[in-house]
């Protein structure tokens, strides 16, 4: 992925992107390399390193997901299933408006 791939699918500022790449270089977390044509353009990769910590962090949110879930009762499940189709139907939608 590119870092201006990464900048249009996150919704941060070009620069907001380079300082946070900036940090998870410096962690080890990431590699970025220029593209063999045009070098403007900066491929981003994750690191065994930062494959290992998102697995990490996925892991404990989805833990922690399932303990918060575990909390509602079945009506309060019914509802977050009904938001979670809408929220899925309309980030599938290419012309929906997400201003």
């Amino acid at each position: 992925m590119t870092a201006g791939q990464l900048t249009n699918a996150v919704l941060i500022s070009a620069a907001g992107i380079s300082n946070r790449l900036d940090k998870l270089e410096r962690g080890g977390l990431l590699r970025r390399s220029f593209h063999t044509n045009d070098r403007r353009r900066v491929n981003v990769q994750l690191t065994k390193k930062g494959v290992e910590f998102v697995d990490k962090v996925a892991s404990d949110l989805m833990d922690h997901n399932s303990q918060l879930i575990a909390l509602a009762d079945s009506a309060d499940h019914a509802n977050l299933r009904k938001l979670l189709k809408i929220l899925l139907t309309q980030f599938e939608d290419p012309n929906c408006d997400r201003g």
